[in-house]
C-alpha cells in the first residue's frame, strides 16, 4: 500500500502535487488538533475552558473531514493513505467521548 499518491506512480507530477496537497491538509488538521484537542485531553477533560474550546472546534473538525473526504471512503481516495492514518488517531479519541461524562 503506498503511503503517498506519488509512490503509486513515481515520476507523475499530478500525483506529486496531490501528495503536496495532502501534506498541506495535514498541517491544517494538526493546527486544529494542537489548538483544541490536546489541551482538553491532557487536562483529562477537567479544565472546563479547554473542554469548551474543543467543543467549539468540533464543527471545524467535521468541516475538514467533509471537505477532504469529498464523498470518498478515504481521504486518500479508494484506499487509505498516510493522511487517513494521521487523522484517524485523534478522531477515534473524540468519538470515544460521545456518551461519556465529558
Amino acid at each position: 500500500m503506498p503511503l503517498w499518491p506519488h509512490e503509486a506512480k513515481r515520476g507523475d507530477l499530478t500525483e506529486t502535487m496531490r501528495t503536496a496537497e495532502f501534506k498541506l491538509q495535514m498541517l491544517k488538521y494538526d493546527k486544529l488538533v494542537n489548538e483544541n484537542f490536546w489541551g482538553a485531553l491532557l487536562s483529562r477533560f477537567q479544565d472546563n475552558e479547554k473542554v469548551a474550546k474543543l467543543k467549539a472546534a468540533l464543527p471545524q473538525f467535521e468541516a475538514w473531514f467533509v471537505e477532504n473526504l469529498a464523498g470518498k471512503n478515504f481521504i486518500g481516495g479508494d484506499q487509505p493513505m498516510y493522511i487517513d492514518m494521521h487523522a484517524y488517531v485523534v478522531m477515534e479519541r473524540v468519538a470515544l467521548l460521545d456518551g461519556s461524562p465529558w
